[in-house]
């Protein structure tokens, strides 16, 4: 993705000499009118008093019976259902996305049922946006509910094991995983949980190569990724309303070959 020239926000963490981490004090709640009818026409694709049947489907796709919990590091976890806040996620949208030029490429990498795919496509009419979904049951309902919003071929959906095999997202300008329950490590080196390796692998190898003028921007949902894989977290949004959390972290990236001056280890700044 091409950006756009200029900085944007508050310096809180240096990512090495030349950069740093600009931090959302807050996260900007969209309040444009794009973002009201997007928000009205989805509920008729997903209505709220559907959620409860909708995580009720994402079990059953997972394996588990009612009434059944996963362990904290159940392999299972990473296939967990849940729906992100929507005001959240435009907010997140917003934020990325604001010195992208547009029109831009979205990929949603576990995707659900679609319900993040379908508000993107109705809120950026000029964008393209791609759901990839590991469940054939989820991926099934994600079709069925982008056809009822009459998006077209902007709006498509893959069935996929992104772990085993990799999509490519060459095409893609901007990336988003809701990776709240992905399994993560813990490092002293950084002041946040970094998705473990497995996933950071399948995800710059789906990415593909890119030029540090022209990365790929990535959103990971309370997890970050590993800048020695050539992940620079340039942005951060803490304390996103979340109902299926406590309030959650988005982390927002540039990918780049590790090689490139992106990849630098972020440490925190003084002061």
């Amino acid at each position: 993705a091409k950006m756009r020239q200029g900085r944007r926000l508050v310096v809180m963490f240096a990512v090495h000499a030349s950069s740093a981490l600009r931090v959302f004090p807050v996260a900007e709640v969209e309040k444009s009118g794009a973002h009201a009818r997007a928000v009205s026409a989805l509920e008729g694709v997903f209505p709220e008093a559907e959620l409860a049947s909708r995580v009720e489907l994402g079990r059953r796709a997972q394996g588990l019976v009612p009434g059944s919990i996963l362990r904290p590091n159940d392999p299972e976890q990473d296939r967990t259902y849940g729906e992100f806040d929507i005001d959240s996620f435009a907010a997140i949208l917003r934020a990325a996305s604001g010195d992208l030029e547009e029109p831009l490429t979205l990929c949603d990498l576990g995707s659900g049922t679609g319900r993040l795919v379908v508000y993107a496509g109705l809120r950026y009419p000029d964008w393209r946006v791609r759901g990839i979904e590991v469940s054939e049951v989820l991926h099934r309902e994600a079709r069925d509910r982008g056809a009822r919003a009459g998006l077209g071929s902007r709006v498509s959906f893959e069935r996929r094991d992104a772990l085993a095999q990799p999509p490519d997202l060459s095409d893609v300008d901007l990336l988003f995983v809701y990776a709240t329950v992905f399994p993560c490590r813990y490092d002293p080196a950084y002041p946040y949980p970094v998705l473990d390796h497995r996933w950071t692998t399948a995800l710059a190898t789906a990415l593909g190569p890119r030029t540090p003028d022209a990365p790929a921007r990535v959103v990971t949902v309370d997890r970050a990724l590993d800048p020695d894989a050539g992940f620079a977290l340039v942005d951060l949004i803490p304390n996103l309303p979340n109902r299926e959390t406590a309030g959650s972290t988005a982390y927002i990236h540039d990918f780049a070959p590790p090689n490139s001056p992106h990849a630098a280890r972020p440490t925190l700044a003084a002061g």
